[in-house]
């Protein structure tokens, strides 16, 4: 009787349960059992089922469900380039950081910021370990790259975590310069030719 009841509990974590992606550990530059970097779009439908009707061709969303967005690119287009994890997951990081933690804490698992950055135009926020802050329309966010383990964070204005997102460790970051501006004496920083906003103290 035992062994039927043993059996039983296998059978139903097999087939009734076959992903759990809200107990599953997050390891950076891979992702969850349930979806990792390079899997291929049918590969995530079997594990993760019908995804949300807002979804798009390169970005399956599973928020109401999971908690996750899983973000497809490569030669196809058809392999997960970024799995990305938001307030209504439940799980962590395989350092212990996840929605909610504290910045300070995030830092002392994975390293301050290079450079910190206040940003009050559009555009790419990739450099690893720099620090911005999005102050653009009404944003009171922060982001930070750590392109060398392959995860990204999200602050709110209270500065805990709001979205953590894991991708391939190899990222091209580009190139930036800084110059001081005459008017105010601040660090300007430049992008693609284009002033993006000033470096923080």
């Amino acid at each position: 009787m035992k062994k039927v009841a043993v059996l039983f509990v296998v059978l139903c974590l097999l087939f009734v349960c076959p992903v759990d992606a809200e107990r599953d550990m997050v390891k950076p530059g891979k992702g969850i059992s349930a979806v990792s970097i390079g899997d291929k779009q049918e590969d995530v439908k079997k594990k993760l089922g019908d995804y949300e009707k807002d979804s798009k061709p390169n970005w399956w969303i599973y928020r109401k469900k999971l908690g996750i967005d899983v973000l497809f690119g490569g030669r196809h287009a058809d392999e997960v380039i970024e799995v990305r994890f938001n307030e209504k997951y439940r799980n962590k990081l395989d350092t212990g950081i996840g929605i909610g933690s504290k910045m300070k804490d995030v830092f002392k698992k994975y390293g301050d910021p290079l450079l910190k950055v206040r940003y009050t135009e559009q555009g790419a926020m990739v450099n690893d370990r720099h620090l911005y802050h999005v102050v653009k329309e009404k944003a009171d966010t922060w982001k930070i790259c750590y392109n060398k383990k392959g995860v990204l964070f999200w602050f709110d204005k209270r500065q805990r975590v709001k979205q953590f997102v894991v991708y391939k460790t190899a990222v091209r970051e580009p190139a930036f310069e800084t110059m001081k501006c005459p008017c105010c004496g601040k660090q300007i920083v430049i992008l693609f030719g284009k002033p993006r906003g000033y470096v923080e103290e």
